[in-house]
Order: C-alpha cells, then sequence, then structure tokens
C-alpha cells in the first residue's frame, strides 16, 4: 500500500498467522521456488528499468517451475500524479540465461 504519511508499505502475511512489515514479500504458488532469489537479488532503490527486469527474471523463474504461476507477466507501474501504466513482459525461455 501507499500513503502520504508513510509512502509505500509491504505487509506480509504467512500461514503463520504473524503480520510482519516488510520491504519485499513473496507470495503465491510459485513463490517458494523464488524466494531464494528475491532475497539475494532484490535491493532498495532499483530504477523502473531495474525493477522491470527483476520480475521478469524473478516470475519466469517461477513459471519454469510452477505451471500454476501463469503464462504471461503483468505489470502496473504506479506514479503519483500520473496515470497507472500497465506494461505485459515476456517471461525469459528456460534456455536463456535468466541472470
Amino acid at each position: 500500500g501507499w500513503d502520504v504519511v508513510k509512502g509505500s508499505q509491504i505487509y506480509a502475511l504467512p500461514s503463520s498467522g504473524v503480520l510482519t512489515s516488510q520491504s519485499v514479500a513473496c507470495g503465491g504458488s510459485g513463490s517458494a521456488y523464488i524466494l531464494g532469489y528475491v532475497e539475494n537479488q532484490w535491493r532498495c532503490g532499483m530504477k523502473q528499468k531495474e525493477c522491470l527486469a527483476f520480475v521478469r527474471t524473478t516470475l519466469s523463474l517461477a513459471m519454469n517451475r510452477d505451471y500454476a504461476t501463469g503464462g504471461y507477466i503483468c505489470v502496473c507501474v504506479m506514479e503519483l500524479g500520473k496515470p497507472v501504466e500497465r506494461i505485459v513482459l515476456q517471461p525469459v525461455s528456460p534456455n536463456s540465461a535468466l541472470v
């Protein structure tokens, strides 16, 4: 979420039932496959181009292991005072270098 007082905020609610504030979170059926990658590669302050590349690689890794994750990547970029930008990214092929 986002608000004018605290800015961007991410909360995770895992099956343990403990609500925690985090800088990044993963969820869904493919998250078990990518959690280590996310913890290693994600960093605060990435530029939009870096974020899109990170999302593309991360979700491609999940898709390559978990067919329930889906077949395409749809991202919404939100900036204050600008219209929402919707971007569809092609997943990275499992035969190509992901990193």
